[in-house]
C-alpha cells in the first residue's frame, strides 16, 4: 500500500459588498479542492470589508489556525482576496509562507505580483 501525504487546505472567499459573490467564491474553490485531492479543514468568507482590511474576522480566524500548522494551502478564487495592495500581498505570502502555507488561486496561473 503507497501511503499518499493528505495535503490540508483552508478556503478563503471575500467581497466588499456582495455576499453572492463571495459564495460563489467560495463553491468554485471546492470544487476545485476537491477535484485537486485537497482536504478542506475549514472555509472562511468576509463580507463587507476591504480586502486591505486588517479588520477581516474570518481571515484572522484563518491565519491563526495557519500558525497552529493545521493545513498547508489557502486556496483562494484570486490571489487579490487576500490584499489588493502589492506590499500588502507580499507581507500576507511571507507570513503563511512562514507557517509552511502557500496560496492557490484557482484562476489565476502565476502569483499575483
Amino acid at each position: 500500500m503507497v501511503n499518499q501525504k493528505e495535503y490540508k487546505a483552508a478556503i478563503y472567499a471575500s467581497d466588499k459588498i456582495n455576499s453572492k459573490k463571495a459564495y460563489k467564491q467560495l463553491e468554485a474553490c471546492k470544487v476545485y479542492a476537491l477535484d485537486n485531492g485537497y482536504t478542506i479543514i475549514g472555509e472562511f468568507i468576509d463580507v463587507g470589508y476591504s480586502k486591505d482590511d486588517d479588520g477581516r474576522k474570518q481571515f484572522k480566524q484563518m491565519l491563526l489556525m495557519a500558525q497552529d500548522y493545521m493545513y498547508e494551502y489557502v486556496i483562494v478564487y484570486q490571489y487579490d482576496r487576500i490584499n489588493t495592495s502589492p506590499l500588502g500581498y507580499q507581507i500576507y505570502e511571507e507570513t503563511f509562507s512562514n507557517y509552511g502555507v502557500k496560496i492557490i488561486s484557482i484562476t489565476e496561473d502565476v502569483e499575483y505580483y
